[in-house]
């Protein structure tokens, strides 16, 4: 099975969401794939950032994946649903 690799760059990998509509939430995209699955990286020696996410609900899936000697691991950020906190 093929691997993805990164290493020795400034960021491994950059998974960015799967639906193109503006907004945020699992409820963005109702219509669209409503769920990332990511699987095969291998990630090492990378200056900032292994695995990188941005702008995710929350169905998001890394499986069969290794990640060794970066400054950060895996990190991103997850894009909430507006007024889920009122």
């Amino acid at each position: 099975e093929i691997v993805n690799e990164a290493f020795g760059c400034l960021v491994g990998f950059i998974i960015l969401r799967t639906c193109t509509t503006p907004g945020g939430g699992p409820f963005a995209c109702p219509d669209e794939f409503d769920c990332a699955h990511a699987r095969n990286l291998k990630a090492w020696k990378n200056a900032h950032v292994s695995i990188l996410f941005l702008d995710h609900s929350s169905n998001l899936q890394l499986s069969d994946s290794i990640v060794a000697d970066s400054h950060i691991g895996i990190t991103g950020s997850f894009h909430r649903q507006m007024g889920d906190m009122s």
